[in-house]
């Protein structure tokens, strides 16, 4: 983390301007807790899920689930502006923009309020609070799933 990060924390609140669950392409991994709380909240089941709502992509030692996008690249679960699965919405999208290459400089942190205009704005986010998102995120890494054509089931 930069160094005022570290030291007195960030302004950030969210304006709910959707700018990152839509206008470009992109992926929103899922973790074995994302699934399990998107599944619950949905009321559906893990085949079902994934034939719904995600895509596999291959990665670098297999395949990870992201939700899948709209037309435009609007995330599927975006409703009229607003997160249609909010209460349960993903580890990525609920520690936005506290992600360890958004905080990595000063820099990093100013180019991405150029996209988010929460940023810089409200009140200030500790840096406990920045560092428990943090690990939030890290102790929840995408799901791999083995190579389509692999000997292994999923």
């Amino acid at each position: 983390m930069f160094e005022e990060a570290n030291r007195c924390g960030l302004s950030f609140e969210c304006k709910e301007c959707s700018f990152c669950c839509t206008g470009s392409p992109g992926y929103v991994w899922l973790g074995q807790s994302d699934i399990a709380h998107l599944c619950e909240y949905l009321e559906t089941d893990f085949d079902s899920f994934v034939r719904k709502y995600c895509k596999y992509v291959d990665v670098e030692n297999g395949r990870a689930l992201s939700i899948r996008e709209k037309a435009g690249y609007d995330c599927i679960f975006l409703d009229a502006g607003k997160c249609s699965v909010y209460a349960a919405r993903p580890v990525q999208c609920r520690t936005y923009p506290f992600w360890e290459e958004i905080l990595e400089s000063s820099d990093a942190w100013a180019a991405e309020a150029s996209y988010c205009p929460g940023i810089g704005k409200g009140g200030l986010v500790s840096p406990e609070k920045i560092a428990e998102l943090v690990l939030e995120r890290r102790s929840n890494p995408r799901r791999l799933f083995p190579q389509k054509g692999s000997e292994e089931s999923l």
